[in-house]
């Protein structure tokens, strides 16, 4: 059996390898996402997002390696997981990068039995759950590359501006526990001093 059977990293990471692809010499690194979920909080402020807004070309955001999602297109054309390449279903896909003359994995993935889309694919998803976190996946190796702008301090890009709003939504202090008045924690009260020893008796 492959990994991809048997434990697929897709139950875990959303995005993954079996629906990705990486750049060969004749494919484009200027490959854009395109933004299907304009409303959720990871784009929330970001200028110049909307449905169907294309980012991360200009920044070579897909240069080396993209993940993607085994997905069909559902009500309203957006895309929705299929669960078969292991990606929980309730999976957000908010936007995707089709890697045109990209390499595919070569992997087997028919023993999966893929349903959705065929080809390479980038896929930028989240997945949050009420008690056990978020995990978001940005489907790129060039992520971080792609902040350039703002680590340089010349500009900003819907990159930078998505990892704010990451890093300030999950890097958060916790909620106060039910019928606390704040998550701050209680300091102890100082016991007394001990007074002196009483003087032995005669």
């Amino acid at each position: 059996a492959n990994w991809y059977e048997t434990d697929p990293e897709g139950r875990l990471i959303l995005s993954s390898f079996v629906r990705g692809g990486f750049k060969g010499p004749s494919a484009s690194a200027n490959v854009p996402y395109t933004v299907y979920r304009n409303e959720h909080w990871v784009f929330s402020g970001v200028g110049g997002v909307s449905p169907g807004s294309q980012f991360g070309g200009n920044e070579a955001l897909h240069a080396y390696e993209g993940d993607g999602i085994d997905f069909t297109y559902g009500a309203g054309g957006l895309p929705v997981p299929t669960g078969r390449d292991g990606a929980p279903t309730d999976t957000t896909i908010l936007a995707l990068a089709q890697l045109t003359n990209w390499d595919p994995p070569t992997l087997t993935p028919n023993v999966l039995n893929l349903t959705g889309q065929g080809g390479a694919w980038a896929a930028m998803t989240i997945r949050e759950h009420a008690t056990r976190g978020t995990v978001f996946n940005g489907g790129t190796t060039e992520w971080v590359a792609a902040m350039k702008p703002c680590a340089q301090g010349t500009g900003t890009s819907v990159v930078c501006d998505v990892t704010k709003n990451l890093f300030d939504r999950l890097g958060a202090a916790p909620a106060p526990a039910p019928g606390s008045s704040s998550g701050s924690v209680p300091t102890p009260s100082t016991a007394p001093a001990p007074g002196p020893a009483p003087a032995p008796s005669c």
